[in-house]
């Protein structure tokens, strides 16, 4: 009786010691730490139209440049397709300021792909470009 005890026991404190490993979304466990393939977004909440670039390394064997335009209130995808989860991408906007208003202002941002990614690019003062913020929602 005793060593039947013993051994329900040892079997009933063996575990994860607390650690939670990776659970299904949903399933309220924990944390997922499955990555997803997906687009970037951008949102021009500017008065002027962006220009986007980057470079393309997914396939080491096909780099190129993807170039996108942004005009002024839209939400256009900016990452030239479906990138691979977990990627890294650096993108350089520059808000297309008119010459006799002042250079254009160029911004980076950096984005790690996990499914959908919509960045918003806005002034913090209405007259002042060079208040450009680019970031998440």
């Amino acid at each position: 009786m005793v060593i039947a005890l013993f051994i329900c026991s040892c079997s009933c404190s063996c575990g994860s010691g607390d650690k939670k490993g990776p659970t299904e979304p949903g399933s309220g466990g924990g944390d997922v730490v499955e990555e997803r393939a997906g687009v970037v977004y951008l949102l021009n909440k500017t008065p002027y139209p962006l220009r986007v670039a980057f470079l393309s390394e997914v396939d080491a064997e096909d780099i190129f440049i993807v170039r996108t335009t942004v005009a002024v209130g839209l939400r256009v995808m900016i990452s030239g397709g479906e990138l691979p989860a977990g990627h890294f991408v650096e993108f350089d906007i520059v808000l297309e300021v008119p010459a006799e208003f002042g250079p254009r202002v160029r911004r980076k941002a950096s984005v790690r792909i996990d499914g959908e990614r919509v960045l918003r690019a806005y002034l913090q003062e209405a007259d002042a470009p060079f208040s450009l913020l680019v970031g998440g929602p």
